[in-house]
C-alpha cells in the first residue's frame, strides 16, 4: 500500500477552517469528535474526485471510525502557538476554538469547494450521528481495529453489486478461456 506523505501545513490549516466554520455556522454538535470526522469525509471525498487528498493524513480505524492519526498531535501544536484553544465540553467533549482564521491559500478552489460541500451537507448532524455513518464505511468495516484505512476503499460500495453488475460479471467470467 502506498505511504501517503502528511502535509503538516495542510493539516493544521484544515483544522482551523473546519473547526472555525463549525463555530461560525453554528454547527450542531462542534467537538473534536466531528471535526475528526469532517477530516476524514474531506479527504476521502477529494480522494475519491481527484485521485489524491487534501492533507495526505493517514486515518485509522478506530472505535469510533476513521480518525485521522496525527490530528492530536496537530492539536496540541496549534494549541500550543495560540491558533487555537480546546476547553471541555459537553460529556468530556473537547470543542476546539480558533483563534486566527485558516490560510486558505494552501488549498486549491476543488479542494475547497469540496470542503465547503462536507460543511454544508454535514451542518446539522451531530458527532455521535457521524460515528454512526463512520460505522458504515466500508473501509472501516474492513479494516482491523487500529490499522490504516486505505484511501482507496473510498471507491468500496456500500449497498454491493446492482443486478446489472452481476449480470456483466457472469458475462466477463464467461469470455474467460478455460
Amino acid at each position: 500500500m502506498p505511504r501517503h506523505k502528511v502535509d503538516r501545513a495542510r493539516l493544521h490549516e484544515l483544522i482551523l477552517l473546519i473547526a472555525g466554520r463549525m463555530e461560525a455556522d453554528k454547527h450542531a454538535g462542534q467537538g473534536r469528535i466531528k471535526l475528526a470526522k469532517l477530516l476524514w469525509l474531506s479527504d476521502f471525498e477529494a480522494h475519491r474526485r481527484f485521485g489524491r487528498s487534501i492533507t495526505g493524513e493517514r486515518y485509522i480505524a478506530d472505535e469510533l471510525g476513521p480518525a485521522p492519526a496525527d490530528e492530536m498531535m496537530a492539536l496540541r501544536d496549534l494549541e500550543a502557538s495560540g491558533d487555537l484553544v480546546i476547553e471541555a465540553g459537553y460529556q468530556k467533549q473537547q470543542l476546539i476554538h480558533v483563534t486566527r482564521p485558516a490560510n486558505t491559500s494552501l488549498f486549491g478552489g476543488a479542494e475547497l469547494a469540496v470542503v465547503e460541500e462536507m460543511l454544508t451537507k454535514y451542518r446539522t448532524w451531530t458527532g455521535r450521528r457521524l460515528v454512526n455513518l463512520a460505522h458504515e464505511y466500508p473501509g472501516w468495516i474492513l479494516a482491523q481495529r487500529g490499522a490504516d484505512i486505505p484511501y482507496h476503499s473510498v471507491h468500496i460500495s456500500a449497498s454491493g453489486p446492482t443486478k446489472r453488475d452481476i449480470e456483466r460479471a457472469r458475462e466477463l467470467a464467461r469470455d474467460i478461456p478455460a
